[in-house]
């Protein structure tokens, strides 16, 4: 269960230090880094320890592109961030939708599919 919420934890830390950084960038008037970039790099840190922690329980072919879910996270949340204003598009909208498609085809089939290791003693 605790890997299970530090993978949820990594996708929603990524996405979120994403954001953060975006909006922390516009608002910067100097070189030195302001609140939110700083938080943004704390959300990153944050990413990074709960995908360690994720990684010890999950295979990286099933963990890995879970990670692309990030993807839809900062999508929604680039349009309703205050000062991004990005906007939402059929385009974008499908491509993500296809992310979404290929993940969970990945997902399933790492459940179901039968596992293929590499062994280093075959002679070829």
């Amino acid at each position: 269960m605790i890997s299970l919420c530090a993978l949820i934890v990594a996708i929603a830390a990524g996405a979120l230090a994403q954001l953060s950084m975006k909006a922390g960038l516009i608002e910067m008037t100097s070189v030195l880094p302001n609140g939110m970039l700083i938080f943004g790099l704390g959300c990153y840190a944050l990413a990074m320890a709960a995908w360690i922690i994720a990684l010890k329980k999950y295979d990286l072919g099933f963990a890995y592109p879970l990670l692309s879910l990030g993807y839809v996270l900062v999508y929604a949340g680039a349009f309703y961030w205050p000062g991004l204003e990005e906007t939402i598009t059929w385009n974008k909208t499908i491509g993500l939708s296809l992310i979404v498609l290929g993940v969970t085809i990945s997902a399933h089939n790492n459940k179901i599919g039968r596992r293929i290791r590499h062994d280093s003693t075959r002679q070829v």
